[in-house]
């Protein structure tokens, strides 16, 4: 494919240059997906890394609280596309606001019910606004609060994961953080790429064209392996392994992961095409924040329910 034959002599067929431009536009765009998702994954592993040193905890949370505000940002853009006005800049600012409540209610139990003081500061907050200006407010209070519930709070498990295990446990929430987010991407990449290569059957043609069945299994499939070689690697590491989930409870979780990250990010897509954008943002060769992280909106509260139900 690096070479190309521009003219035709006895019946050898040339490449078009518009054919040419296409086959080097999806080879760009192949690149550029591959190289900034492993980019990405290493600033991502760094950070949760970190994360668990108590100097690094509020720098976590502050940037938790920026890939809240980026993805609510593109969600508020949307809404605009369809004449919409939510209340763009009060959304984000109690966003911000719950963000740092809940990793105080963490850390403080004495502070475990600041984040619904956040969420009822929001509702009189809101309201308040269209006391004396502003259009449309049944319609547009429902979409600003329906990017709170859509993107802050499930995004905000991540705190709430991360630090669920107290200091000194056997445990260790950043290590359940990594597998969210492994389980999570392996199958966005191997939908992707298995889709690409050999999906025929349309799974949701009218929300999104490209994603097919075959795509779905693969996801699926090599989701499973990655939870399997993930713990694997654990127990490779460590004596005493910070994250005590088995082989094959790991194959039910990640199955269960796998479906929830495809589910949500089709949810993503119903959004986008109402809204008649393609992607949500112009991050090359992924899209946009929401694009990243539409997979973590229905898996981290699973995930969250899962600690809650077997460790407390």
């Amino acid at each position: 494919m690096l070479f190309y034959i521009t003219k035709r002599v006895s019946g050898d067929w040339a490449v078009k240059p518009e054919q040419q431009c296409m086959i080097f536009h999806k080879m760009n765009e192949l690149f550029q997906r591959i190289f900034i998702s492993v980019v990405a994954i290493l600033i991502l592993v760094v950070t949760i890394g970190f994360a668990g040193h108590p100097g690094f905890e509020p720098i976590f949370t502050l940037l938790t609280a920026l890939v809240i505000i980026l993805s609510l940002r593109e969600y508020c853009h949307i809404a605009l596309k369809q004449g919409l006005v939510p209340l763009e800049r009060s959304a984000i600012f109690l966003s911000v606001l719950y963000v740092f409540f809940t990793y105080l209610g963490i850390r403080h139990p004495h502070f475990s019910l600041l984040p619904f003081v956040a969420v009822w500061i929001s509702l009189l907050v809101f309201f308040a606004y269209y006391f004396n200006r502003g259009k449309r407010p049944l319609i547009n209070l429902a979409v600003t609060f329906f990017g709170i519930f859509y993107i802050t709070l499930p995004l905000s498990l991540i705190i709430n994961i991360t630090y669920f295990f107290p200091r000194g446990s056997g445990e260790d929430g950043r290590y359940w953080l990594i597998y969210l987010l492994l389980i999570a991407k392996v199958t966005d990449m191997g939908a992707y790429f298995v889709g690409r290569y050999c999906g025929t059957r349309k799974i949701a043609p009218y929300i999104s064209p490209k994603k097919t069945i075959e795509g779905a299994i693969g996801g699926l499939l090599l989701s499973i392996g990655a939870g399997i070689f993930y713990i694997y690697l654990l127990h490779s590491f460590f004596i005493h392994p910070p994250f005590s989930l088995g082989y094959y409870e790991s194959i039910l979780i990640s199955s269960a992961i796998s479906c929830l990250s495809q589910f949500s990010d089709l949810a993503e897509s119903l959004l986008k095409r109402d809204g008649g954008i393609k992607n949500s943002s112009t991050i090359p060769g992924l899209g946009g924040f929401l694009d990243i992280v539409d997979s973590l909106l229905f898996t981290c509260p699973f995930v969250y329910f899962l600690l809650k139900f077997f460790y407390t």
